[in-house]
């Protein structure tokens, strides 16, 4: 429509003109075409330029987005569970992994709130950074493992983000020690005796922390992590061969098919309690309770 525009304008400039000839009125004409046709060219290949910048832009937007602390925990974790994400030959993170990741960023965005600074970029880490998180935690009344798993997945996320091209601070992958529990302090956290059990289990309590103790000693006559025990239906109960009282599963972190003999009455007690309908806690829940 342009080029017609431009040529009904000529031939009626022309058309007004004797001197020129027809052949000269012609040349100028396919000048004038070709340069409508360039500058047509040239529009799109601005439109063009424009479009590329943009998706440039955004591309360079996100990841400075993903350059920020949390958000680049979000996009790992939702990562993760849709199966986007994986590690090691192409594996999966298992419910469990991804249980633990979920309750690190817990503490993550916790520690960044008292922190007031949660735009925090990996290129904001240093030791002092590192220290604080520990700090944090400790504050909290965490035990040393506990705190050590968590200063654990902080620095796995950094060196994640790095392997990912989100972060591109070497300080960042350095300033986390991981403390090696010895002895002494393992059996101090983790040991309780009958006694202290029987006294647990004799506690006369209500509600919601009732109900952490039930679980929690269910966990401990079975022996098993609190994402095995938290998940116990009456499908898991029965007998062997011999007639023995069981509790048969299948262990979400190893995936080892176990028979755990039943050697105390008071599990079948917890058990008819609930009429095997456990309560759906998960382990915060049921360390905070305990």
């Amino acid at each position: 429509k342009m080029m017609a525009t431009v040529e009904d304008v000529i031939n009626i400039f022309f058309d007004s003109v004797d001197a020129v000839d027809e052949e000269s009125k012609q040349y100028l004409i396919e000048e004038i075409h070709s340069v409508v046709r360039l500058d047509g060219i040239k529009a799109k290949e601005e439109v063009k330029r424009h479009e590329q910048d943009a998706i440039k832009a955004k591309a360079e937007e996100e990841r400075n987005r993903l350059c920020q602390v949390w958000n680049y925990y979000e996009y790992f974790l939702s990562g993760i569970k849709d199966g986007s994400i994986r590690h090691g030959e192409n594996k999966r993170y298992t419910p469990s992994s991804i249980s633990a990741w979920t309750t690190f960023g817990k503490h993550l965005h916790g520690f960044l709130e008292y922190r007031h600074n949660l735009t925090m970029t990996f290129e904001d880490i240093e030791r002092s950074t590192a220290t604080a998180f520990i700090t944090y935690l400790e504050g909290k009344e965490l035990m040393k493992g506990t705190i050590s798993q968590q200063t654990n997945h902080f620095r796995k996320l950094c060196n994640i983000a790095a392997e990912d091209g989100k972060n591109r601070n070497g300080t960042s992958l350095r300033v986390w020690k991981s403390h090696e529990q010895k002895d002494d302090e393992k059996r101090a956290e983790i040991v309780l005796s009958d006694s202290e059990v029987d006294a647990l289990y004799n506690l006369k309590l209500t509600g919601h922390i009732e109900q952490c103790r039930d679980l929690w000693v269910l966990g401990y006559f079975s022996a098993q992590r609190v994402s095995d025990y938290s998940t116990f239906t009456r499908d898991n109960f029965g007998t062997n061969e011999d007639g023995t009282p069981i509790i048969r599963l299948r262990q979400k972190k190893t995936q080892t098919e176990l028979e755990i003999p039943i050697l105390d009455d008071r599990v079948f007690e917890i058990c008819e309690k609930y009429n095997y309908k456990f309560p759906p806690l998960k382990r915060d829940a049921i360390n905070r309770g305990i």
